[in-house]
Order: structure tokens, then C-alpha cells, then sequence
């Protein structure tokens, strides 16, 4: 059900300290999931460099009962099978209602909309048989990097992993003219475990499948189809509901799916049908402090997963001390440069980060662009300079709050004994606060709008102390009449 394997040698890594160790552990999926795992790490690593005393303990006999065969399987897991034999009727009947809500929504929803997709999952070189030789390479991003962009877009991290992973993949695809017209679907596992469910070792997952959009050439725009298909495929599995889809997979006897797979692979039924998804792409968040094994730091955790015929890639995302990595495993059949593919990982999200920066520049250059009345500040700092006695009658700090229609800015004028300066900020106790659209405010300094007149007509407030604003408005009213 499990090993650990200590691997020396790893000198001549450039990635690692010198005397690095790597430590493989291969865990049956049967026994933990994810979330599981990560629990586990608790148990097997310390989070301070501390070493902690710990009694060995005597090592209990073991005297394992000798592997069962398929037929001996086969009967014993039929037997739990038909032990309760309303189990699976029930299920049907909660899977049925689930699906006929998920069918109900599905036609209220074409209704409100024309778009209906007619995308299948197409055959790719993911999907053939593998040879016994496993592929394995790893792509390590910045966390900070990732988190900062999900901030700027709004998306989730996961959806961001999916966009990058989408990117190398359909790079790899089209450098060796694979690339199908369709998007690729991913089967992405999700957890199911409720609160109090942490740390209980089992597998406790279900899966969604989602589109890609391998078939969008723009990062930006596969990234909002793929946070559109998230958004979707979470729907319908609340609405079918993970636990219910994780019971049915429960109920099936494991004999019988355990032949069921021999024979899908010995007679290579794959051939017979579409994959129902093209590759898998997991996200595991781990802890984010370091952990140590013995008082030395683990430098980094990367995932390896199984592949099996007709699902020859497997793409696992893990977080760990401010660090992504995102490992992937396939054969030397499908995938014999894995290390080029974890390059385009890398690419990938130098792409997408650096569009999504440029956009978000470029949004704040039209926000710039659209303050007409930058021309009023500059001249009436100006004036000020120009003038001691002025400043001395207002000196202090006032806040011009300007709407600019979509979005507000606010300009502080800090007007000293020798000096004046505006700059771009909110400032919190001014001795005035000036309230205006940006719009009135150019105009007030073009003469299409009278002082007065904008006050009267409310285009223009003033909060503070009525001395302050007197004395404000009497200089500001002369500059305007003036210039």
C-alpha cells in the first residue's frame, strides 16, 4: 500500500543545496487524496528546525495474508455488494432527481440564451496506450507572482493553474501539428470533504470536467473561457451533487471494476469510444512555512500520479513555503520530452502574467487620461507660488475629490509657508474637502462656469470649518476671475 525511498546523488542538481537528499514516497491512492496528504506531512515533518526528541518505536510483526486473485476478489467484493441490496436503488433514485434538477436548469438556461455548445472531447496523443516507462518534469512558479494576478482579474487560482497549464499544452500540441479544432477537457479533481473531514486518511475526491479552451489563441480570452467553464461545471456538480457521484463509484464491487479495467485495456476498448476527458490537472494547496525532516528544511514538494491507457498525462499543482510547482507525469510514448513541456509551463505563465500587467496598465493610463482638469491644478499651484501672502492665508491641506464618471481620484493641495505641491492622494483630516466632477471643475477653470454659480447649482460642495472655506473660496473665486 505504500514505500519511502531515499535517493542520494544529488550533487550535480544546480536547483538543490549541496547534500541534498530526495525522499520518494508512492502511497495508494486508495489510502489518501490531497487534502490527506498534506495532513500527513504534519505527522511526518516538523515546522521548526528544532529537532524534537522521539522514542523509536519496537517495530510489531507483521505477518501479511497472502494476495487474493481476481476471481477471490471478485466474490468477496460481490458479497459487501449484495449485503445491502437497497443501497444501490436508493443511490439511482438520489442520482436520478439530481440529474432531472441539473436537466430542468439546463433548459431554463438555453432558453435565456441562444449559445449552446456542440463541443465534444476530442482524441489526442494523450489518449493512446502508454509504454512502461514513466516521463516526469516540473515547472516552479513564485506564489506571490500567482496571487498577485488573481488579485488584478478577479479569478481563482486554480482557474489561473488551468489557463497556464492550457497554454503549454496547446503549444505542445501545435509544434507537433496535433492540435485538434475542439478545446480539451480536463478531469479536475475536487475534494469532498466536509469540516472535521481533514485529516481522516482515505480518498475522499470527485471530478469535474472541464473545457480548456485549447482552442483560443489569446491567453486572456482562453483565461475567461476556462473561469466561464469552472463556473459552470460547479454548478451542475452541486447540483448533482459530489457526495452522490462519490457513493456511486463506492457502490460498484471492486472485483468487478478491478476486471473491468484489465479488459478495458487488454482489448484496447479506448479505440471504441471518445476519452471522456484528455488529461488531468490537480491543485493541491500545502502549507505555506517551511518544514523540516530531522532539523534540515525540505527545499521543495512536487507531485507524481499514475497514468494508465487512454489517460497518458497528469499534471499536479502544488503549493508549498511560497512556491508553486507543477509536475508533470506521463510515459516516454506520449510525452518523451516532459522537460520541454515544463518549459512551456514556465512560458506560459510569463505570457499570461505579462498581458495581464499590460492590461492593468493600461487601464490605469485611461484613468489618467480621462482627468481633464489636470491643467487646473497646475496652474492654480502656480498662482499660489507666485503669491507669499496668499499661501499664508491658507496654509494647510485640501482634498479635491473628483468624480470622473466610472471612477473617483483625489488630488491633495498642500499649500506650505514656502512651498505649494499637489499630488495624486486622499488626504484624511483636510482643512477643506472640494467635491466635484472632473467635467465642472475644467469648465470652472475655462470660464464656461461660474464659482458661484456651480455652488448655487450644487456642482460643487465644500466641507470644513466655515473660516477655512471662506477664506479657500475668496482666493479660489480671484484665481479663476484671474486666469
Amino acid at each position: 500500500m505504500w514505500s519511502i525511498d531515499f535517493i542520494e546523488g544529488l550533487d550535480e542538481v544546480a536547483q538543490v543545496p549541496k547534500g541534498s537528499i530526495a525522499i520518494l514516497s508512492k502511497i495508494h491512492h486508495v489510502m489518501i487524496d490531497g487534502s490527506s496528504g498534506v495532513g500527513l506531512m504534519s505527522i511526518l515533518f516538523d515546522k521548526n528546525k528544532e529537532e524534537k526528541e522521539k522514542k523509536p518505536s519496537s517495530p510489531k510483526p507483521f505477518e501479511p495474508e497472502p494476495l487474493p486473485d481476481e476471481i477471490s476478489l471478485l466474490i468477496k467484493s460481490s458479497y459487501s455488494f449484495f449485503k445491502n441490496p437497497f443501497k444501490v436503488p436508493k443511490l439511482i433514485g438520489e442520482t436520478a432527481f439530481s440529474f432531472l434538477k441539473v436537466k430542468m436548469n439546463n433548459q431554463l438556461r438555453v432558453k435565456r440564451t441562444s449559445f449552446k455548445s456542440s463541443y465534444s472531447t476530442p482524441k489526442t496523443i494523450f489518449n493512446e496506450c502508454v509504454s512502461p516507462k514513466r516521463t516526469w518534469g516540473t515547472a516552479i512558479l513564485a506564489f506571490d507572482r500567482i496571487n498577485k494576478l488573481r488579485k488584478i482579474i478577479d479569478v481563482s487560482v486554480n482557474d489561473l493553474i488551468l489557463a497556464i497549464c492550457a497554454g503549454a499544452i496547446r503549444r505542445y500540441l501545435e509544434e507537433k501539428e496535433k492540435l485538434p479544432v475542439q478545446p480539451l477537457v480536463a478531469n479536475v479533481p475536487i475534494s469532498i470533504r466536509t469540516k472535521g473531514e481533514e485529516q481522516k486518511m482515505n480518498n475522499q475526491i470527485s471530478n469535474m470536467f472541464i473545457k480548456i479552451g485549447t482552442h483560443i489563441k489569446n491567453p486572456l480570452d482562453r483565461l475567461d473561457f476556462i473561469q466561464e467553464q469552472t463556473s459552470l461545471g460547479k454548478s451542475k456538480h452541486k447540483a448533482v451533487g459530489a457526495k452522490t457521484l462519490s457513493k456511486m463509484a463506492d457502490a460498484m464491487p471492486f472485483g468487478l471494476a478491478n476486471l473491468a479495467a484489465s479488459l478495458y485495456s487488454k482489448y484496447n476498448i479506448k479505440e471504441f469510444h471518445r476519452p471522456p476527458f484528455n488529461v488531468t490537472i490537480t491543485n493541491v494547496p500545502g502549507p505555506q512555512n517551511p518544514l523540516y525532516l530531522k532539523g534540515h528544511k525540505v527545499v521543495g514538494i512536487f507531485g507524481l500520479a499514475p497514468v494508465l491507457d487512454g489517460f497518458g498525462l497528469i499534471i499536479a499543482a502544488f503549493s508549498y513555503n511560497g512556491l508553486v510547482s507543477i509536475t508533470t507525469t506521463s510515459d516516454a510514448k506520449t510525452m518523451p520530452d516532459a522537460d520541454k513541456f515544463s518549459r512551456y509551463i514556465r512560458e506560459s505563465a510569463n505570457e499570461l502574467e505579462a498581458l495581464i500587467l499590460t492590461k492593468e496598465k493600461q487601464k490605469t493610463v485611461e484613468k489618467v487620461k480621462k482627468i481633464k482638469s489636470s491643467v487646473f491644478f497646475t496652474a492654480f499651484k502656480k498662482y499660489l507660488i507666485a503669491d507669499k501672502n496668499l499661501r499664508e492665508q491658507i496654509i494647510g491641506l485640501y482634498d479635491f475629490h473628483l468624480n470622473l464618471g466610472e471612477s473617483e481620484i483625489n488630488y491633495q493641495l498642500a499649500v506650505l509657508k514656502e512651498t505649494v505641491s499637489v499630488k495624486k492622494k486622499k488626504t484624511a483630516k483636510p482643512s477643506v474637502k472640494i467635491i466635484i466632477d472632473d467635467n465642472y471643475l475644467i469648465n470652472l477653470h475655462k470660464k464656461n462656469l461660474l464659482l458661484e454659480e456651480a455652488i448655487i447649482q450644487e456642482r460643487l460642495f465644500f466641507t470644513g470649518t466655515k473660516k477655512n472655506i471662506d477664506k479657500f473660496s475668496q482666493i479660489l473665486s480671484e484665481f479663476l476671475e484671474k486666469n
